[in-house]
């Protein structure tokens, strides 16, 4: 997310010290709070990023399937 440097490191760990002193500070219900608001706003982005990848993955499990009943990949039980 920041790439690899001394000043993106640097920056990095100042958010991740403001956000650590923020939920210390702050009531328990505020930080839960918070915490399922940014999984939820993380669940949106993926779900959206599988709409547009859903032909990809469609035609790649028609590969692996097709392979699977050819015999190239073996069947485990």
């Amino acid at each position: 997310m920041f790439g690899e440097g001394r000043n993106q490191e640097l920056s990095f760990k100042l958010i991740f010290c403001v956000f650590v002193f923020i939920g210390a500070v702050s009531s328990l219900g505020a930080v839960l709070d918070f915490s399922d608001a940014a999984l939820f706003a993380m669940g949106v982005v993926n779900i959206i990023a599988l709409y547009f990848l859903m032909p990809i993955v469609k035609r790649e499990l028609n590969s692996y399937l097709a392979r699977l009943r050819s015999g190239e990949i073996r069947k485990y039980n």
